[in-house]
């Protein structure tokens, strides 16, 4: 098995686990773990964090790849967060 599939079963797994139990104690449905390729409500990201530090210093949306970024991600239905 590839590792980034038993990376991403991985991470399912931990969603599956952790989502009932945060949202039985907290009352909150909100999980900070992205997967590769969600099938159900259960293991789906509630939104995706992505790091990303190509516009650093004085640049601009497309001198510093934002712009190629935003359209890659277009398809995405959670919100992105760029940290």
């Amino acid at each position: 098995m590839p590792r980034d599939s038993l990376k991403s079963q991985k991470k399912k797994r931990l969603q599956e686990i952790t989502k009932p139990a945060i949202k039985t104690f907290t009352g909150n449905e909100v999980v900070k773990i992205a997967t590769n390729t969600p099938q159900d409500n259960a293991t789906e990201a509630d939104f995706l964090g992505y790091n990303y530090y190509e516009w650093c210093g004085d640049s601009n949306l497309y001198a510093s790849g934002y712009a190629a970024r935003t359209n890659e991600l277009q398809n995405i239905t959670v919100p992105i967060f760029f940290f």
